[in-house]
């Protein structure tokens, strides 16, 4: 062979490599959908035109390929899927851009600037409506399911409705006008509107021209001054915000449901609003939901946190966290493609990321593996462990919450009036006895001193304010007390019971799906471990005390929690 044919086909040799790790390269940066794009797990959206913070990421409805990204008070827009970048419009860093809301041949923007519009993709814009301070900031828009001439437009500053198709927006006149509005959604197939505001979650029927709350959130209004004050004499901190609602999304298939997003976990109802239930907590590394969506493709909920994205598997009742190779960052929207490949968009302090959802994600991925022996020593553990009901008396005992100590008050304040007032008084009066004798012409007159005059008693006075049997002024103190009392121990009695069922699943999670290497064992343990000691914090130490105990009568069940090395 020539030395001018071994370099040429050196030199094709070389080419055929780059060709194929540009083809792969640009797979991955880019998101392209196929059957191995999902194992990579999150990706970061490349050639952004931004670095660092991130408000929102849309996604054309009509055109999956077409992504505009709200960033720094910029809106950007990428038509092939983010391989080049156009900035639409710039209002500054000091506005924010917290939505784009599509309409057939129009686009709005939600700013903190007003409402604006643009009817040539994005080419130029119009501003629409602009309120007062707290008014102009837009946070969402939502149109009519039966008349596309009506919009729905929520603001901080309260509720906006425009009938003549975005020309003219007037505020409502019920008690949304001045509420915070943080997310309108509407159902389609019912054409029910819900708000989520800083008092909670309201329906609106605008067929029908009513709205009800139908999930509440205690704001400073509505809890009394007396509340707070008495709140102050039990150390209790009352959190207008402890319910607020964070978020809402709409799932319609199998059923529609209604979910919401809230700093307590996300919670869903079935029949519009009537009545709710929380998704189970476990798995959950943080319950202050950021934001929440319904994925088609899996079939369930995701919940955006401080602590990544994670997915609800119903069967098992457990979230699971998306593949771990998110950054730690914080994420501030996600949002869904409608493409037959699902995309799942997270818009960042650190830009975009991405990744296609995998169905497989909600199969079982292990067998049960445990032998007899084994789970009933499992068993005879859990039957000589405290109890539920036993953690929750402890609970109660230490954090002093019982009722009958506000039982014992209200007897307290009524056998007071069995109890008399008692004084004692005592005078004393000393005075001198004086007579004037008068003489005849040639004898003065005389002054005869008497003997003194002393008065001396005593008086005991008794007094039984029989009414207060009946009724008593400290009741209404009393009252007070009691209600914060129902909320705290109400409040301490869930934490015990979630993180004594939380450890419990653990613990049957542990032994029945082993994980099958050193360091997630590891994981396993001190998770049991962790949960453990939170329950001791609020039973000053039971639990373990409990388990010293039983393990030191039952050293056996230790072979439970033995680490194995993977064969």
């Amino acid at each position: 062979m020539s030395t001018i044919q071994y370099v040429s086909r050196t030199i094709f040799r070389i080419c055929l490599i780059v060709l194929c790790a540009s083809a792969v390269y640009t797979k991955m940066a880019f998101g392209q959908s196929g059957p191995s794009a999902a194992p990579n797990g999150w990706q970061p959206l490349s050639h952004l035109p931004i670095q660092g913070h991130a408000e929102f990421v849309a996604i054309h409805p009509k055109n999956p390929n077409a992504l505009f990204i709200g960033a720094q008070g910029n809106l950007y827009a990428s038509f092939n899927h983010g391989k080049d970048w156009k900035q639409l419009i710039g209002l500054g860093t000091n506005a924010t851009i917290h939505e784009l809301y599509f309409d057939k041949n129009r686009v709005f923007l939600l700013t903190s600037q007003g409402l604006f519009e643009s009817k040539n993709e994005g080419k130029n814009w119009k501003q629409v409506f602009r309120g007062n301070k707290l008014e102009s900031n837009v946070l969402s828009l939502r149109q009519d399911a039966n008349n596309p001439s009506v919009f729905y437009l929520g603001t901080e500053g309260g509720l906006f409705q425009s009938r003549d198709g975005g020309r003219t927006w007037p505020k409502e006149t019920n008690e949304l006008a001045h509420q915070h509005i943080r997310r309108l959604e509407i159902d389609p197939d019912t054409n029910e509107l819900f708000i989520a505001s800083d008092r909670g979650l309201y329906r609106m029927i605008p067929d029908k021209r009513s709205f009800e709350r139908i999930y509440i959130t205690n704001t400073p209004e509505e809890i009394e001054e007396s509340d707070f004050d008495v709140a102050n004499e039990l150390e209790i901190e009352l959190s207008p915000d402890e319910e607020r609602v964070q978020s809402i999304t709409l799932a319609r298939e199998p059923l529609s449901i209604v979910a919401i997003g809230t700093p307590n976990g996300v919670w869903f109802s079935e029949d519009e609003g009537n009545h709710w239930e929380r998704l189970s907590l476990n798995g959950l590394l943080d319950t202050q939901i950021i934001d929440v969506a319904y994925s088609s493709k899996l079939g369930t909920f995701l919940a955006a946190t401080e602590k990544g994205i994670f997915f609800y598997h119903a069967r098992d009742k457990r979230w699971h966290h998306f593949p771990d190779n998110f950054p730690k960052i914080r994420i501030n929207r996600m949002t869904l493609s409608s493409a037959s490949d699902e995309i799942l968009y997270a818009a960042t302090s650190e830009g975009v990321y991405q990744i296609i959802l995998a169905p497989e994600w909600m199969e079982a991925k292990h067998m049960l593996s445990f032998s007899e022996e084994r789970w009933n020593l499992a068993l005879t553990l859990f039957q000589k462990e405290p109890s539920i009901r036993t953690i929750q008396k402890e609970t109660i005992k230490y954090a002093n919450v019982s009722h009958w100590k506000t039982r014992r008050w209200q007897w307290a304040s009524r056998f007071r009036a069995l109890i008399p007032s008692f004084s004692v008084g005592k005078s004393f009066s000393k005075g001198d006895t004086l007579d004037l004798d008068r003489g005849s012409t040639n004898d003065p007159d005389r002054y005869i001193m008497g003997p003194p005059d002393t008065n001396r008693s005593w008086d005991f006075d008794l007094n039984w304010e029989l009414s207060d049997l009946i009724w008593n002024t400290a009741q209404t103190s009393i009252d007070s007390r009691e209600k914060l009392m129902v909320e705290l121990r109400d409040d301490i009695l869930s934490e015990a019971t979630r993180l004594y069922f939380e450890r419990r699943r653990a613990q049957v999670e542990f032994i029945l799906t082993p994980p099958q290497d050193i360091l997630s064992q590891t994981h396993a343990l001190l998770r049991i471990d962790e949960l453990t000691a939170s329950i001791d914090a609020l039973t000053n130490g039971f639990l373990t005390k409990e388990l010293n105990q039983l393990y030191e009568k039952h050293p056996e069940c230790n072979e439970l929690w033995s680490i194995k090395a993977e064969e």
